[in-house]
């Protein structure tokens, strides 16, 4: 499934940390890996072109550029040497998000990983403005490393969550989620929420199918929609699921899960149905990319 990673690099904290879950991914997937450092010159201060200069031009830009190009490649070489990861680093001029989406088209990557803080480069690499515009228009699965669990020294993921309703969208999820739980040989936690009755339009089909409707039974009936459709995909590919149901505000209830179960990475749809209503990013999927205690892989 994935091919080509992009991953987003500053040498920040967290886009560290984004690159060693990247250069995790890739190794397991034998993907082929691509670093991408966003200079955007609005970001060069007196400190880079003199306290008297009057204008930067073209020069002092691609010096800058340069300059933090080095910086990004040496802060991240140490990541992708142990174990040896093949990468190709590139670097673009601009504005991060245009850049990012620029590259992402072009080299048609099936991945982007980016981190939720960063520094100049990739100035206020966050969600609200960066990370939440890649992941209103990427044009594949968006990867945000963040919270307290953000991937361990070696990048790897052994416990994974996916965020189900059952929908088309989270059904894609479910495809990426099981297929990580196979390549990182680890099980799968299968959330569900339940829903307010009174917050969602029943489907007619489903009201005929139920009957008399009430909360209970319709909870029971997402749970095993969703059962059977992660179900089929997990053992075709030979991975474990246990299925949870909780009560909440899909927002609340999913962030509050992975942090008691010490989840280390969230895959949610970007849009669903039923228990997730409206499941957009700006909604559910970007309330969890910005409060969740690890990382959160968005499937679009």
């Amino acid at each position: 499934m994935f091919k080509k990673i992009l991953i987003c690099a500053d040498g920040s904290a967290c886009a560290l940390a984004a690159a060693r879950a990247g250069a995790a991914i890739a190794r397991h997937y034998a993907a082929d890996a691509l670093v991408l450092n966003v200079f955007d010159h609005a970001t060069i201060g007196p400190g880079e072109i003199g306290a008297w200069a009057i204008a930067i031009d073209q020069d002092v830009i691609e010096r800058c550029a340069r300059e933090t190009k080095l910086e990004v490649e040496k802060s991240i070489k140490p990541i992708f040497a142990e174990p040896a990861t093949p990468y190709r680093s590139i670097q673009e001029i601009g504005h991060p998000v245009e850049g990012i989406l620029c590259v992402a088209e072009r080299e048609k990557v099936d991945l982007i990983v980016i981190g939720s803080r960063g520094l100049r480069g990739m100035k206020e690499l966050l969600l609200g403005s960066v990370s939440s515009a890649v992941m209103h228009h990427a044009p594949c699965p968006v990867l945000v490393v963040r919270g307290d669990h953000v991937p361990r020294a070696d990048g790897e993921f052994q416990e994974i969550l996916l965020a189900s309703d059952g929908s088309e969208r989270a059904e894609n999820a479910a495809v990426v989620a099981v297929e990580m739980a196979q390549k990182f040989a680890t099980s799968l936690t299968v959330l569900n929420i339940r829903v307010n009755l009174a917050s969602i339009a029943i489907p007619e089909d489903e009201e005929e199918l139920l009957g008399d409707v009430t909360e209970d039974r319709y909870a029971r009936h997402m749970l095993d929609q969703v059962r059977q459709k992660v179900g089929g995909v997990a053992k075709a590919a030979g991975v474990y699921c246990t299925y949870v149901q909780t009560a909440g505000h899909p927002c609340d209830a999913i962030t509050r899960y992975a942090r008691s179960t010490g989840a280390d990475l969230i895959v949610i749809g970007s849009r669903g149905l039923g228990g997730f209503e409206q499941m957009l990013v700006g909604s559910v999927s970007n309330y969890v990319a910005h409060h969740a205690p690890c990382p959160v892989l968005v499937v679009h």
